[in-house]
């Protein structure tokens, strides 16, 4: 497999992807015209031009897919910090790239919110004005900014509730995080609590996993629940600094009865910090949450403890890929072996070299079977040129460290090495019988596609014993993943079909028996 089979395939599934996505939601049609034109154009490139489809494709995904996402992740980073101007800067190159989308209002609404920011209130509301800002998402959004710089949060509610459709509501995330937060900062703790029963499975769809913990947080904290939101910052909303952790963390001490020591802290803390959470201290010391424990009711109480319960599932289950570096020791160990291997193919000749292949380990079923049995395990940690090293570490990167987490170190190591070795022993039975003996074998993508075996089985004993949401969702993109594998299988020649569902089968098996004893 070459460099233009490898872009012009991870072009297509990104761009299938996203159109999958984005087509049900009005909202997003810039987005679904764009991975659909993507793709229109790779396919008659392939058909009539191949030899420009992968650098016009790439460059496409890259200027209208990559570019996008990365910037509008960081412009959203900056409106969390509230670095407006920064994020109008950034909005202003980037809203040229998807104008359908409503992004060409960005920049001026940005730039209100800035003046907002340094103390221009009036002047700022009526430029959200003259934009028009309440007919589209991004001014909405501003809006709702508007009001909880000021701590106004009854304001906001009001506005939201009166003002604002339910379906507009359920379709922009933003809005609905702030119209949660406000039934808690304004005391109405079974209501909130109702609200998020009401909807949490849209705020489970598609990737928006950690808006639903950072509703459940609000919860928590505003239930008194301590250990649930320390638990939440640790693991699943680790990227919020330290004086939002430290904030929310106190108004959860606040509504478990504690306001003396909270308070305490809270002013301490305001001293500290750099004016970002000014407001909203200043909100909770004038206005703190109500204890709890005396105002929930039956409904609510058995609501919270589900919530305790689904949320450690969602966790468990939810990161079958990240990333984001964890500690996965053992992932990261196999990574560097066959890293090591690659550069000493490199070193004695070069890594497409079929007779430095052969005296590192490469497989060739007739010598293993006349006794250089080591064939069977080096042929794992050997690769055949750089996209395939690439490839394949990158996709031990996204999904051993879930494996590894869930099953221990010894369980996992299991699983890698039935799966590799296992599929090597397999494909040398096969050739012997029904192939050329002196074919060549090499890869980690067997020990691979077991890991991949062993998460679908993690999943489906995670639907079945806990009737895990989350573990069914992560189930059918495990699946999605492995047919996508198959027809790349099936297309590109090189690539071994019998590795990959040799590999896939057994890990899935071990993966399902390790599991079942690691419960157990």
């Amino acid at each position: 497999m070459n460099l233009d089979t490898f872009l012009i395939w991870t072009v297509c599934l990104s761009c299938v992807s996203i159109f999958l996505r984005a087509t049900p939601s009005p909202s997003y049609r810039g987005w679904t015209l764009v991975s659909g034109g993507i793709l229109a154009i790779v396919a008659l490139l392939v058909y009539f031009v191949p030899e420009w489809a992968a650098i016009v494709g790439g460059g496409l995904w890259g200027i209208l897919v990559l570019v996008p996402l990365i910037g509008f992740a960081q412009v959203n980073r900056l409106i969390n910090q509230q670095q407006y101007a920064k994020a109008s800067r950034i909005s202003a190159y980037l809203r040229w790239l998807h104008p359908a989308d409503g992004w060409l209002e960005h920049p001026p609404i940005l730039r209100a919110l800035e003046r907002a920011w340094q103390g221009h209130r009036e002047e700022a509301w009526q430029y959200l004005q003259h934009y028009n800002a309440e007919t589209k998402p991004i001014g909405r959004h501003a809006i709702a900014i508007f009001y909880a710089m000021d701590a106004r949060w009854q304001d906001l509610q009001d506005w939201i509730e009166e003002s604002i459709p339910q379906r507009v509501l359920k379709q922009e995330l933003n809005l609905l995080l702030y119209y949660l937060r406000s039934l808690g900062e304004t005391g109405q703790i079974n209501e909130l609590l109702h609200r998020i029963q009401q909807y949490e499975r849209i705020l489970d769809k598609g990737d928006r996993s950690n808006s639903l913990h950072l509703v459940r947080m609000f919860a928590f904290a505003f239930c008194g629940q301590v250990d649930e939101v320390v638990r939440l910052f640790k693991r699943a909303l680790s990227s919020y600094d330290r004086a939002y952790q430290d904030f929310w963390c106190l108004t959860a001490l606040m509504a478990a009865g504690q306001e003396r020591t909270a308070r305490q802290k809270l002013i301490k803390l305001a001293q500290e910090n750099n004016g970002l959470l000014e407001s909203a201290i200043s909100w909770r010391l004038a206005h703190p949450p109500p204890f709890a424990a005396r105002i929930l009711n039956n409904a609510s109480q058995t609501f919270l403890f589900q919530m305790r319960d689904t949320w450690g599932q969602d966790i468990r289950y939810g990161r079958v890929f990240s990333l984001k570096p964890q500690k996965a020791r053992i992932t990261y160990s196999l990574i560097g072996i066959n890293l090591i291997f690659f550069a000493l193919e490199i070193y004695l000749g070069g890594s497409e070299n079929l007779e430095i292949l052969y005296s590192l380990g490469a497989l060739i079923p007739e010598a293993a079977w006349d006794g250089e049995w080591w064939r069977f395990i080096l042929a794992n940690f050997l690769h055949f040129g750089y996209i395939h090293l690439i490839a394949n570490m990158f996709a031990l990167y996204l999904f051993g460290p879930f494996v590894e987490l869930n099953l221990g170190i010894w369980r996992y190591l299991c699983v890698y090495g039935i799966s590799g070795i296992g599929t090597m022993v397999g494909f040398a039975f096969w050739v012997e019988r029904f192939g050329d003996p002196d074919t060549i074998l090499v890869g980690a993508s067997a020990a691979i596609m077991g890991a991949i075996g062993a998460t679908a089985a993690i999943l489906l004993r995670g639907w079945r014993l806990d009737r895990s949401r989350m573990a069914l969702k992560r189930l059918r993109l495990i699946l999605l993943i492995i047919l996508s594998q198959t027809a790349f299988d099936f297309v590109i020649p090189q690539v071994s079909f019998f590795a990959h569902t040799s590999g896939l089968v057994l890990g899935f098996g071990v993966g399902w028996a390790v599991s079942y004893s690691n419960s157990h």
